[in-house]
């Protein structure tokens, strides 16, 4: 933009010199719009490669999104697994238990039977033998 004190320079300017000005201002003008230019194709190269690596970005997240979705599906067979293993184990722990208890009622009930065996092969002696013991006839 030209100013109040350029255009009096001007007007104290023969022809030549005013052509030589105005040709100087349409350069200046021409080498502004030019880096203008320059600025706005940078510009828009820099939009360009923004918008590449958003593009790049979001197909990043689209992968990740199948890969956690992937993931999540081993992470509950995993957890099933992990509750049927707990479930198992309660299981095994209550046969555990019932076992010990059946084991100590047969040991209970064999040492019954040892002592029926023992008193009936008593009785058995005494009746057999009971006349020598005791002094019978």
């Amino acid at each position: 933009s030209i100013d109040e004190s350029e255009m009096k320079k001007c007007e104290d300017m023969d022809y030549e010199q005013r052509q030589g000005w105005i040709e100087k201002q349409f350069q200046l003008t021409d080498d502004r719009t030019l880096q203008r230019l320059i600025d706005l194709e940078e510009q828009r190269d820099g939009m360009m490669k923004i918008e590449r690596n958003i593009k790049e970005l979001r197909t990043l997240f689209e992968e990740l999104q199948i890969l956690v979705i992937d993931q999540q599906a081993l992470i509950d067979a995993v957890a099933e697994n992990v509750e049927q293993a707990m479930d198992d184990v309660k299981k095994g722990r209550n046969n555990l238990e019932k076992g010990e208890d059946n084991m100590k009622k047969a040991r209970k009930m064999k040492c019954w039977c040892v002592l029926c065996v023992l008193i009936i092969l008593v009785v058995a002696m005494l009746a057999l033998f009971g006349d020598k013991i005791f002094g019978g006839s």
